[in-house]
């Protein structure tokens, strides 16, 4: 009987462990694809001061959350992954500050594919577990 409820025990703190990562990562890249939502998708050459701000402390509040979140998400979710949103972050905030639109706006939409594919495949479906 012991063994019995060991077993049972097992079963479902693993499945409580499983169910919180899935809705804590679904979470965590829904509420990264809300902050970057206000992000305007082209930025223009000769942006003027008080856009460049907006869009840098909107990039300053993501970059603040994705760090925060990294450390709990790199138990679920591949660190190769959650390095390359780190990475278009990065590559965001210094497209803003040098004024380069192009490598703005692809990055952006870079970044936006990357957060909607895991969110997909993080997601409760049969499509997010095949």
């Amino acid at each position: 009987m012991k063994i019995f409820i060991t077993a049972c025990a097992a079963l479902i703190t693993s499945t409580l462990i499983v169910l919180f990562s899935l809705f804590y990562s679904s979470n965590a890249l829904s509420t990264a694809m809300d902050i970057l939502s206000p992000l305007p998708t082209t930025i223009e050459e000769d942006t003027d001061k008080k856009t460049s701000e907006d869009i840098l402390g909107c990039l300053s509040i993501a970059n603040e959350y994705w760090s925060d979140k990294t450390g709990i998400l790199s138990l679920f979710i591949s660190h190769k992954d959650l390095d390359e949103i780190e990475s278009h972050l990065v590559t965001l905030t210094s497209s803003v500050k040098s004024g380069d639109a192009g490598h703005y706006a692809s990055t952006l939409a870079a970044l936006r594919e990357k957060l909607e594919k895991l969110s997909i495949s993080e997601s409760v479906s049969l499509s997010g577990i095949l």
